[in-house]
């Protein structure tokens, strides 16, 4: 059990996973930080949905409806992070790592 490991060590551990799994750890693990990574813009989501090239566009579009949905739950993380350009994303990331 790799995650009550990380817990057990005191251990940094870094989770990707959709809202629903976000706000299940947040009900369970008040402690744990929490941070929502957004697109800058609706124009750049769709890019990079449609940029994946693994779906067409009916299936993209979906994507993007529930992407748009899981949005809205940005506000019960304790961070929201713009990836505009990576680079400054994950130094924003460092940064809110090293406050804790």
């Amino acid at each position: 059990m790799p995650v009550k490991e990380a817990i057990d060590n005191e251990e940094i551990l870094i989770l990707a996973i959709d809202v629903k799994g976000a706000l299940q750890i947040m009900e369970k693990m008040p402690e744990a930080l929490s941070i929502f990574i957004n697109a800058p813009d609706d124009e750049t989501l769709k890019l990079r949905l449609k940029n994946r090239l693994s779906d067409d566009d009916s299936v993209i579009g979906k994507r993007f409806i529930a992407a748009k949905e899981e949005m809205e739950y940005s506000k019960h993380y304790d961070y929201c992070v713009i990836n505009d350009r990576l680079d400054d994303a994950v130094k924003e990331i460092e940064g809110i790592l090293n406050l804790t």
